[in-house]
């Protein structure tokens, strides 16, 4: 069954439910979702496709991989985040904003059961899942921030990705006191993986403080993660959010993840040689 929630409103404000973090406005023909999938699936990856279609997004949580999709209309916008598998169910959170104010949900669907949809019809929001079995995990206003302000993201500054067209967003969270990341270093990092860049809720069944050894300029991790460690000290801990474009090795981490998703990640700075 579908269930609804009526919307009434005297004026119409159009929102775009793009995240500003993440984006990337400077290419040219980016590709549908479909063709990011097809992508993932010649790399060997299990995404998840959410298929996003105006008004509408569906995916079969048989699937369930990590990964976030959504869509704006009339009132506001909707998006989906999927965490993965736990015990026979799909995890995901459902993000719901109407005219600045929003509300996200954890939600839960069997992995074996009909695929999970969300449509707008008429200046309603109809989805195939209870939010009354939900958990409200966040609610607020776009314009004045969540309800409890120590939910609030970190302020990210913009980091460009060299040879592409992406910018990865990071926030120091320790500053480190250690030696520097220079061009050629070899580091060793621990690092978790979270669902969005609140850096609350780690994702479903991911092992965290993962460690990683890399020297810069091998190409043995992505350039997106390269790029996470430049300006570091040896002791920091570094908040970044990453496309998967350019974060392959943590893509494979997880499984796969949806097209264009935005990775949060967590990074501590163990050691620099």
């Amino acid at each position: 069954m579908i269930r609804r929630i009526i919307v009434t409103a005297a004026w119409v404000t159009l929102v775009g439910c793009d995240d500003p973090i993440g984006s990337d406005s400077a290419s040219a023909s980016p590709k549908t979702p479909v063709e990011a999938f097809r992508d993932q699936e010649k790399i060997g990856g299990k995404a998840t496709l959410i298929d996003v279609d105006g008004s509408s997004l569906e995916f079969d949580p048989n699937t369930c991989v990590r990964g976030q999709a959504g869509f704006g209309w009339g009132l506001g916008s909707v998006q989906v985040n999927v965490h993965g598998r736990d015990r026979g169910f799909c995890i995901f959170d459902y993000r719901n904003e109407i005219e600045g104010g929003f509300q996200v949900y954890r939600c839960r669907a069997p992995v074996d059961g009909p695929p999970v949809k969300v449509v707008v019809d008429n200046g309603s929001v109809a989805t195939s899942f209870s939010l009354e079995e939900a958990k409200l995990i966040r609610s607020g206003n776009m314009h004045f921030g969540p309800d409890d302000d120590a939910d609030m993201p970190v302020a990210m500054e913009q980091q460009h990705v060299p040879d592409t067209s992406y910018v990865n967003y990071f926030a120091d969270v320790v500053e480190g006191a250690g030696a520097p990341v220079d061009a050629d270093s070899r580091v060793t990092i621990a690092y978790t993986i979270y669902v969005d860049n609140y850096f609350a809720t780690e994702f479903v069944g991911v092992e965290r403080n993962r460690s990683l050894d890399f020297t810069l300029g091998r190409r043995q991790v992505g350039r997106g993660m390269e790029t996470a460690v430049r300006g570091m000290k040896e002791g920091g801990k570094r908040r970044v959010m990453i496309r998967n474009e350019v974060a392959p090795k943590m893509s494979k981490d997880l499984g796969g993840v949806q097209p264009q998703t935005v990775l949060a990640i967590e990074i501590d700075l163990l050691e620099v040689k």
